[in-house]
């Protein structure tokens, strides 16, 4: 899959070493969060990454909204 687990966008993954998102560290606590279906499928887009780690209350409550 190439879009984002939580907002459904493109990620603009490479899937390899050279992609940004092997440069960061994706927090455990956002990983778990994933859904069941996309985990170790989809990768989460910067922006969800960036929203989350500016605040995880504010990110979790979008995703509550959401369902």
């Amino acid at each position: 899959m190439v879009n984002c687990p939580f907002c459904m966008a493109a990620n603009a993954c490479t899937a390899n070493n050279q992609c940004w998102c092997f440069m960061v560290e994706i927090p455990d606590s956002l990983l778990s969060l994933v859904p069941e279906s996309y985990q170790a499928k989809a990768c989460i887009c910067q922006a969800c990454l960036e929203q989350y780690t500016k605040d995880p209350n504010a990110f979790i409550e979008s995703l509550n909204t959401q369902a």
